[in-house]
């Protein structure tokens, strides 16, 4: 098992060693364990298991100076955009005959490459077009996993911690000719408004920023900044257990979106969608990061993954070129 990671705040690449895999069904049952501790949670744990162990090793690495990118593409396959529309209307139709306010439709890109890729030249290729992400490496049983996710599940030390409410996307390409709309505020309210009711149930008092635009090299995204403090690793637990999966990775309400999602999406997220990073229950604190912009690698097959928030005001065109833009994400070094 491996881990590589460059942190939001951090230019360097630090690669931990991880002992003591331990096999847990729910994050609750790690709460006894006063050590640092690696996640690796999957969308739907139902689905996957919960890779966690503890972290006894970090030394930081540099960049690979061997480089066989780019790397050709022998073939791909993806869902036919036709098929993507249809799904689209079909969750739009959804929102707009029921109680569902949102829904996240995903799909995957599917590559054979006619090479192995040096997966830490391409890290570094990720740090330097996307240099304010968390971008990650994870090696485990032949499988490789690696992200630049723009997104923080929660941040937390000693107590004080920090959510993020990110969502709503256009293209940097297109900022000149399309500004933000009704959509995009609409679906980052929908993440804000839900993050604020969770932590308003838990009793955690809070404070919500204005909302702001961030960067993310080719993307352009909303967020607001949720702060407080944490009580109890109990609170810690439930915060994480109950942020998972967020808006702007499910939907909302949270348990009808995801019925949606299995039901339609014809493929097992796995990993995607879910969070990785970091946690200390006994001095509550944590590091955790959603599971965006991320591809999984078996030798030379490859699957990306992106997704989009579908809303009532939602254009299935405009949703479907959303996905094409994050998919470039990743796909940009393979010709």
């Amino acid at each position: 098992m491996k881990f590589i990671l460059k942190s939001f705040n951090s230019s360097n690449f630090y690669e931990y060693e991880i002992d003591t895999l331990l096999n847990k069904s729910d994050i609750s049952e790690l709460e006894s364990i006063n050590e640092t501790l690696f996640l690796f949670h999957p969308f739907e744990k139902s689905h996957e298991k919960i890779i966690a162990g503890k972290i006894v090793g970090k030394k930081k690495v540099s960049s690979s100076a061997e480089n066989n990118f780019p790397i050709e593409i022998q073939s791909q396959k993806t869902s036919s955009k036709n098929e993507y529309l249809k799904l689209i209307q079909q969750a739009i139709e959804t929102i707009k005959l029921s109680n569902l306010k949102k829904v996240v439709i995903s799909r995957p890109l599917n590559l054979m490459l006619n090479d192995i890729p040096n997966w830490g030249s391409y890290l570094s290729e990720l740090a330097t077009n996307y240099p304010t992400a968390a971008i990650y490496l994870f090696e485990y049983h032949g499988v490789t996993w690696i992200g630049a996710t723009p997104e923080q599940l929660v941040h937390a030390k000693n107590g004080s911690f920090s959510v993020a409410s990110l969502a709503g996307t256009i293209s940097k390409t297109t900022q000149n000719e399309k500004q933000w709309t009704k959509k995009e505020y609409e679906e980052q309210q929908i993440v804000t408004d839900e993050i604020e009711r969770i932590l308003s149930e838990l009793g955690i008092e809070f404070k919500t920023s204005e909302t702001y635009q961030i960067d993310t090299g080719n993307l352009l995204h909303l967020k607001s900044d949720i702060t407080g403090n944490l009580k109890s690793h109990q609170e810690l637990t439930e915060l994480i257990s109950k942020l998972h999966p967020t808006p702007a990775t499910c939907g909302l309400p949270k348990n009808k979106a995801k019925d949606f999602i299995l039901k339609n999406e014809n493929y097992q997220r796995e990993y995607y969608s879910g969070f990785f990073g970091f946690v200390n229950f006994s001095e509550i604190s944590a590091e955790l990061y959603v599971n965006l912009r991320c591809l999984k690698a078996t030798d030379n097959l490859v699957s990306i993954f992106a997704g989009g928030g579908i809303t009532s005001s939602s254009i299935a065109e405009n949703e479907w070129e959303e996905t094409e833009a994050k998919l470039r994400t990743l796909k940009s070094p393979f010709i």
